[in-house]
């Protein structure tokens, strides 16, 4: 899931609905 979660937009992983805000919020939005 790291490597899609990578390559998912914001907007992607708003309407996933999945734990954007998780540990791995950081790394999210540095891509």
């Amino acid at each position: 899931l790291g490597v899609k979660l990578t390559k998912l937009t914001a907007k992607q992983a708003d309407y996933l609905g999945i734990a954007v805000e998780g540990p791995y919020k950081p790394e999210f939005y540095r891509y």
